[in-house]
């Protein structure tokens, strides 16, 4: 759960040591609206100051896909990074790279899974929405992420 993460983050070495390597999955419900998200951290999806998904991405989104077309749920694509200034690449902002990798997230559901885009939305937030604090190096890697929320 995100909430328990968000506080274990502050004291818990081997908890920071997993959200700082960026291959971490949070949960976050919401009970009243049904509503939940996966949280994912960057490296699950992506290496860094990439958009282009690794390998293993493929098979957690192929069963995202599936469960899209089944279900009743529709699913916002947030793309999010920490404050560091984007170094070099093909990407001149944090705005750019987190915009380019929700496209890509949802590019593959309607590419790849069949989802219909109409059952999708996306956003790039860049640093502006940040979980936690950045003072340190696992606040930045919590902040780096792509966040899938589903509703209904």
């Amino acid at each position: 759960d995100v909430e328990e993460a968000i506080e274990k983050a502050a004291t818990d070495k081997d908890q920071n040591l997993v959200v700082e390597t960026g291959r971490t999955l949070w949960v976050r419900k919401d009970k009243e609206s049904g509503s939940f998200s996966l949280i994912f951290g960057e490296k699950l999806l992506f290496e860094s100051g990439s958009a282009d998904l690794v390998p293993n991405a493929l098979t957690i989104l192929e069963i995202l896909g599936k469960f899209l077309q089944t279900s009743a749920y529709r699913a916002r694509i947030d793309g999010h990074s920490d404050s560091t200034p984007v170094g070099s690449g093909r990407f001149s902002s944090n705005q750019e790279l987190s915009n380019a990798r929700a496209q890509t997230v949802l590019t593959y559901f309607t590419s790849r899974c069949g989802v219909n885009p109409r059952r999708l939305a996306m956003g790039g937030y860049g640093s502006t929405h940040p979980l936690v604090d950045e003072n340190s190096p696992g606040g930045k890697a919590m902040n780096r992420r792509v966040e899938i929320v589903f509703d209904r």
